[in-house]
C-alpha cells in the first residue's frame, strides 16, 4: 500500500507540472478569508508549526499537503490537504488589480471537483450571511453535503453574544458538521505552543 500511494503522489505531482488535470482522487480543501485562521487548523490537523505566516497575502499558491497517517495496527491511510490562498477583493501595493478574482478562480478549481472535502473556515466575529467562504462552498455544493465548516476566533466574540446558533447548525447549513475552535495567538506560536482547542 504505501508504494502505491507514492506512486500516485507522483503521478499527481507529473499531471501538476504538465499544468494538467491530476487524476481526481480525495482531497480537503481549505477555503477562507485571509487571516480567518486557515494556516493554524491545518497546523493543528497535523500536529506540526510549518506553514509561513505574516500578514496579507502568504499562502501564494496552493500548498498540496500529502500526509500518511499510520496507526497503532499498522492500516495506513494517505490524506491529502490543499492550503489556497485566502480570499481577498481589494489589491495592495504590488499586486494584480484582479487579485480577487484570480484567487476565486484558483480556489473553484479545486473544490468543483467532485470528491473534494471543502473545509470551510470561517470567523466567529463576523456575520455568517455575509461570509464569502460559505457563499463559495455552497456554490460549489448547494446541498451541504461535501463541506464541514469550522469556526475560528470563538474567544474574540463580543462579550454578550455567543456562537450556539452557529455551532449547532442554525446559521450554516452543512452536513459534514461545524467545529468551533480556539486558535493560536501571536505569542502562543513565539512560545511554539503547537496546539489550538477544540
Amino acid at each position: 500500500m504505501d508504494s502505491l500511494i507514492r506512486t500516485i503522489n507522483k503521478i499527481q505531482d507529473q499531471f501538476r507540472s504538465l499544468k494538467e488535470d491530476p487524476i481526481a482522487l480525495p482531497q480537503i480543501v481549505v477555503v477562507g478569508s485571509q487571516s480567518a485562521g486557515k494556516s493554524s487548523v491545518l497546523e493543528s490537523l497535523v500536529q506540526r508549526s510549518f506553514l509561513p505566516r505574516g500578514t496579507g497575502i502568504v499562502t501564494r499558491c496552493p500548498l498540496i499537503l500529502q500526509l500518511l497517517h499510520c496507526p497503532a495496527n499498522d492500516v495506513r491511510r494517505k490524506v491529502t490537504l490543499v492550503d489556497l490562498p485566502g480570499m481577498t477583493q481589494v489589491p495592495i501595493l504590488g499586486q494584480p488589480a484582479d487579485i480577487g478574482k484570480q484567487i476565486r478562480d484558483l480556489i473553484d478549481s479545486y473544490i468543483k471537483q467532485k470528491l473534494s472535502i471543502i473545509l470551510a473556515v470561517v470567523t466567529a466575529n463576523t456575520d455568517m450571511s455575509t461570509n464569502e467562504s460559505l457563499k463559495i462552498a455552497k456554490e460549489a455544493d448547494p446541498a451541504g453535503e461535501r463541506t464541514l465548516a469550522v469556526v475560528t476566533k470563538l474567544d474574540l466574540m463580543d462579550k454578550g453574544t455567543n456562537a450556539t446558533d452557529i455551532l449547532t447548525g442554525k446559521l450554516i447549513p452543512v452536513k459534514l458538521g461545524i467545529i468551533g475552535v480556539v486558535n493560536r495567538s501571536q505569542k502562543d506560536i513565539m512560545d511554539k505552543k503547537v496546539s489550538i482547542s477544540f
